[in-house]
């Protein structure tokens, strides 16, 4: 799929299938892992496919969700995706079970911040709707994100 644009056109629905619903962890992982590569290689050919990729991200597994929250950290640092459309999905993580999935999640947001994003201005927008779950956790996840990608003369 990597070598010829017209290969990967026609087997991309595949792809993207199999890593979504394949019951092995594994196999989702290596395909996440490989459809980030994709995004690097073919990148107007499989944009239209990110939301798959941010879907990911509420995998049952642990060790899936942060293999995703990975690929998408590399993603959005090299700037091959954009977080604003999908800054729940990401923001979400922050109240995660598993631990090293949160600090990730976090340090993805200080990384976005220190980049200087206008994430801000789309955070309240797509936070609160997307978010029909416990106040508390909601809480917590808008304080955090706003704390820390807002600047600061914003906050006042």
């Amino acid at each position: 799929m990597f070598i010829s644009l017209p290969f990967c056109d026609k087997h991309l629905q595949l792809f993207v299938t199999v890593m979504e619903k394949s019951p092995d962890p594994i196999v989702r992982i290596n395909l996440l892992i490989g459809f980030g590569d994709l995004i690097c290689r073919f990148p107007n050919l499989v944009e239209p496919w990110t939301s798959y990729l941010f879907n990911i991200l509420k995998d049952e597994d642990d060790s899936v969700r942060l293999n995703a929250l990975l690929t998408v950290s590399k993603l959005i640092s090299n700037e091959m995706v954009k977080v604003k459309a999908y800054v729940s999905e990401v923001a979400r993580l922050i109240v995660d079970k598993e631990e090293s999935i949160a600090q990730r999640a976090v340090d993805l947001f200080e990384e976005i911040s220190q980049k200087g994003s206008s994430l801000y201005n789309v955070l309240c927008n797509s936070l609160v709707p997307s978010f029909i779950i416990r106040q508390g956790v909601l809480c917590t996840t808008c304080s955090w994100t706003l704390f820390s990608v807002c600047p600061p003369t914003l906050i006042q």
